[in-house]
């Protein structure tokens, strides 16, 4: 029986090996969930299999425990010695019994995807969320138990996260789902919260964080500010963008001057042709037209915000200007730049939404009339 998934995500990294002493798990063709194989019997139980290492766990809990009586979380236990060949037992688990489904005590639906999976309890387990739903669902009658989840996320996500739990994806697995399939990664990084994998959701925000450039950074605020509910995820995700709008980014780009004969000019000059001034710098350009296309919310945040990267409150108010102006090149003109003056001298801008005009015609009222 082959599980209900075209391929793996990353079909490329298949780490299975060849072994004589072990059957070859590799699947050719795929089919529907609970279709008929005749042509393929399976594993055969009598092999001899190798000294294999218990797989490292996704969250610590103890072998061989007693069910407890009240749903919690499982006692930790040590994690076993690095040295040990667990990546061969994990590609076993998971030919064998992810994608292949053999020896499945528990079938899973998940509704939303529409789609069901012949899994492992033992497997499950890792989970925090599906241990607890373990032990509260009971066992079958004909010993096949079954659950029935609403997770959120597209059936590859579902598909990936499940996999992980057999088979804890490499470094090179998550680069390559945060460059190149980042819509997976957001939606890995929700599943990954409500099945309370913190290891993997650790991962995929570390990567991406890691790796924000000019063109990803809008995908990660879209998905920011898609979201209805806020997680702690969100926080640290939201916390990475800020950093890289107003210091990583213009660095980067080289876009505020630092040596002193160009900072005297922008200070000793008016804003107009301050505003020349900096026009000529190619980076400050660039990272005018990378802020226009902001929300506004993230924009109004990285041109107020005290660690952006500019010389005085002159040039920052230089730069506010010049991005509005390329916002209204862009046909958005619901905000204005203004100085704010505190009472100890000291100064900073402040973007305020434009107040919207009332047309009319104006009709002053005659002498005569009462």
């Amino acid at each position: 029986m082959i599980q209900d998934m075209p391929a793996p995500i990353i079909a490329s990294h298949d780490r299975a090996k060849s072994d004589t002493s072990t059957p070859d798990t590799t699947p050719v063709e795929t089919y529907p969930c609970n279709a008929k194989v005749e042509s393929s019997p399976g594993p055969s139980l009598h092999m001899s299999l190798p000294h294999i290492a218990v797989p490292v766990p996704m969250f610590a809990h103890q072998l061989f425990q007693p069910m407890p009586a009240t749903v919690a979380p499982p006692p930790p236990y040590s994690t076993p010695p690095p040295d040990q060949p667990a990546y061969g037992y994990c590609d076993f688990l998971y030919h064998v019994g992810f994608m292949q489904g053999y020896f499945s005590d528990i079938k899973v639906n998940f509704p939303i995807q529409q789609t069901s999976y012949a899994l492992h309890s033992i497997v499950l387990a890792r989970s925090p969320f599906f241990y607890r739903r373990l032990l509260s669902s009971g066992g079958a009658e004909d010993g096949m138990g079954r659950l029935e989840i609403e997770v959120h996320g597209s059936h590859e996500a579902l598909h990936t996260a499940l996999g992980h739990l057999y088979r804890p994806l490499a470094q090179q697995d998550l680069c390559y789902i945060v460059s190149e399939r980042p819509q997976v990664a957001a939606e890995l990084l929700q599943l990954s919260d409500e099945l309370e994998l913190d290891l993997l959701q650790h991962q995929i925000l570390l990567i991406s964080t890691q790796n924000l450039n000019q063109h990803s950074v809008y995908f990660w605020i879209s998905v920011l500010v898609a979201q209805t509910a806020r997680k702690p995820w969100m926080d640290v995700l939201d916390y990475h963008i800020i950093q890289f709008l107003t210091s990583i980014l213009p660095g980067q780009l080289d876009a505020f001057p630092t040596h002193s004969e160009e900072h005297e000019q922008i200070i000793s000059l008016g804003s107009t042709t301050a505003a020349t001034v900096a026009a000529k710098n190619p980076g400050v350009m660039d990272l005018v037209h990378i802020y226009a296309g902001l929300p506004t919310s993230y924009l109004k945040r990285c041109l107020e915000h005290k660690d952006l990267c500019v010389t005085n409150v002159l040039q920052r108010y230089v730069f506010a200007t010049q991005v509005l102006r390329a916002r209204e090149q862009m046909g958005q003109r619901d905000l204005s730049v203004a100085m704010q003056f505190q009472s100890k001298g000291d100064a900073d801008i402040l973007l305020v939404k434009r107040p919207s005009r009332m047309f009319g015609r104006w009709k002053p009222k005659d002498d005569d009339e009462p």
